[in-house]
């Protein structure tokens, strides 16, 4: 991928739309758009070759919402973070598929993980601590995040819109679990998680 990017912004440079010392910042860019789109149609295939494609998007984004702030389990290599990623999302494929856990029993769960979220702080990375400043920015994001997921929660079951209650409920719950595992693994020593 380095070696295709590096065309790209080469070409960029010949065509006279960047300048040479721009191309790191445009290879580093161009390199995480294509990782983003190859990680997209990843889970966009495996929606589709479950017959599940709905549902795969709504929870990928419920997910990444909270995710993005409240931060988890980070891996040492974006393989295994790609790769467990994938097998969440086949997990909750198959327990929303199997009816394995009861819409009651999911919203009790959802409450709990979502009492557990709001009261932790966000799970930084080793490579990256958060400062205080940080800690601070972060923590108001994550609630922030929190009550707009209660509203838009409320919202659907007044309207009774089952489907993405069932599927923040989920990204609520494996949130907390990411959250609890990366709090766990973030002080030990591993050769997979960070």
């Amino acid at each position: 991928m380095q070696k295709f990017t590096r065309i790209i912004a080469n070409t960029l440079v010949k065509e006279k739309i960047i300048d040479l010392d721009e191309v790191d910042i445009y290879i580093y860019g161009l390199e995480t758009l294509f990782q983003y789109l190859f990680i997209a149609f990843l889970i966009l295939t495996l929606g589709t070759i479950n017959h599940f494609l709905l549902e795969t998007i709504l929870f990928t984004i419920c997910f990444l919402t909270l995710r993005r702030y409240a931060g988890g389990l980070h891996l040492k290599n974006d393989h295994f973070c790609i790769l467990f990623s994938l097998l969440l999302i086949q997990l909750m494929i198959i327990l929303v598929k199997s009816d394995a856990v009861s819409i009651n029993i999911l919203e009790f769960l959802a409450c709990v993980s979502y009492i557990y979220i709001y009261l932790s702080n966000p799970v930084d990375n080793k490579n990256k601590p958060f400062d205080n400043e940080e800690l601070v920015y972060f923590k108001n994001k994550l609630k922030l995040s929190l009550y707009k997921y209660l509203f838009v929660f409320l919202f659907c079951v007044i309207f009774q819109f089952k489907l993405l209650i069932i599927m923040l409920s989920w990204s609520i719950v494996i949130n907390a679990l990411s959250l609890s595992l990366g709090k766990f693994f973030r002080n030990r020593k591993s050769k997979l998680f960070l």
